[in-house]
């Protein structure tokens, strides 16, 4: 059995119904697959809000301009993460290629302007 365009938008609307949340995973000094943390910030696990558009063709996008991360010098951005509304549930997750890893010598922002979810 194969999905219709109606049935694989109507699975993305309601994935994009619960993930509400994003979040960036990483590695610092050996601890790979960890979240992003900032040490003495409000919100350590960094948790930020984000919201998607109607699926459509089987795919949807994050209708949320962008959404920027603070993260700490000697961390490496490995994967985002899509994640419930109180962050405990994962809904999807997008692993960075080896080349779009990028190595933070000092604190800096990771700002991602662009994130979509598809069911072929």
């Amino acid at each position: 059995m194969s999905l219709t365009d109606n049935g694989r938008n109507t699975g993305l609307d309601a994935i994009g119904a619960v993930a509400l949340r994003m979040q960036l995973f990483g590695d610092e000094e050996g601890g790979a697959g960890t979240p992003v943390a900032i040490p003495d910030h409000l919100d350590a696990a960094q948790l930020e809000t984000i919201a998607w558009s109607a699926a459509a063709t089987g795919s949807m996008s994050m209708s949320t301009s962008e959404v920027v991360f603070e993260v700490p010098g000697g961390w490496t951005v490995t994967a985002i993460s899509f994640r419930s509304a109180d962050g405990n549930t994962e809904y999807g997750r997008d692993t960075l290629a080896e080349g779009d890893r990028e190595t933070y010598s000092n604190d800096g922002t990771y700002t991602v302007t662009s994130a979509s979810m598809s069911i072929t």
